[in-house]
């Protein structure tokens, strides 16, 4: 098995892609559960990527990027002087949904690891955003005010069969797929603040799992379903905690003055990412599941964002 100089799984190569700080690199298009992309002269081509996707404006505006899981190798994915930003690995690790203004207002878009032919998946008036893939790759569920107020809904992952799921005055956000695909959880103010509910896949049975006179939000899944990690500002500055998937056992996992945001399991649930402005600027950490061992993974006068590790 060979690889490409970003560690991604290399079948055969084309010559499109752009390395971040003058690194060259072949990089290759990829079949998927959702669409194939031929390379000129070579034909198709897999690439399978391992690392963590985020949300960056060190170019000037927020453009999706991609890096090994230490830090290393940091590759452009998108290239807009819009905003891309909310990056979601697909199942198989070879696309990465996003949310975009670059057709004028927010949609969601779906891309090869490499940049390679965005796809345009929403197209409504109304603004969609926070795309999270189904773990079976059929679906992407994602938040969208097209009903007046932000509401979830879910569609097909080609953008067909849009159906809402969540239908509330308050405001519904950040929802996630669980692994076995049969649950979602999400954050609403529906009764006042926000706290972390949990419903089946379909809508049904949504039930609140945190209860706090804090903010509760944007919660992740642990690989294996039994815990979620999420963030709080319920100790004044938001901070990185985790839970059982039932909300027993709330724990406070990075425990720093800095405000810590947007967190996410490694696919073996050992490690945690998540942003810090603990540095000065926004970065991308990483942290043991337990919250120890945290280690600053990007540095530089700009923002680094929205990390998502790949499964």
């Amino acid at each position: 098995m060979r690889r490409d100089a970003l560690g991604g799984v290399l079948m055969k190569q084309s010559k499109v892609g752009r390395v971040v700080g003058g690194l060259a690199c072949g990089v290759i298009f990829a079949s998927s559960m959702v669409g194939a992309v031929g390379c000129a002269g070579t034909g198709a081509a897999l690439f399978v990527f391992s690392g963590i996707a985020f949300s960056s404006n060190r170019d000037g505006d927020f453009d999706i990027y991609r890096m090994n899981a230490d830090g290393s190798l940091v590759f452009q994915v998108t290239q807009n002087i819009v905003f891309d930003g909310e990056p979601s690995w697909s199942p198989a690790n070879d696309r990465i949904a996003f949310s975009s203004d670059r057709d004028g207002n927010r949609e969601i878009y779906a891309a090869f690891v490499t940049g390679a032919s965005p796809q345009r998946l929403t197209n409504h008036t109304s603004e969609d955003s926070q795309p999270s893939w189904s773990p079976d790759g059929t679906q992407i569920v994602f938040v969208s005010n097209r009903s007046g107020n932000r509401d979830i809904y879910v569609m097909n992952a080609n953008g067909t069969g849009v159906v809402q799921l969540t239908s509330d005055p308050g405001e519904d956000l950040h929802p996630c797929f669980s692994p076995d695909g049969t649950k979602i959880a999400f954050a609403t103010n529906r009764h006042g603040n926000y706290e972390i509910y949990v419903m089946n896949s379909n809508g049904t049975g949504q039930a609140r799992i945190t209860n706090n006179p804090g903010r509760d939000w944007k919660p992740r899944w642990s690989p294996d379903g039994t815990k979620l990690v999420f963030v709080s500002d319920r100790t004044v500055n938001d901070e990185i905690w985790s839970m059982l998937a039932s909300g027993a056992n709330q724990v406070n996992l990075s425990n720093h003055a800095g405000t810590d945001d947007d967190p996410d399991y490694s696919p073996d649930g050992s490690m945690i990412v998540f942003t810090s402005n603990r540095s000065g600027a926004v970065d991308v950490f990483s942290m043991n599941a337990s919250g120890g061992a945290q280690t600053n993974l990007t540095q530089g006068a700009f923002t680094d964002t929205q990390p998502r590790w790949t499964h």
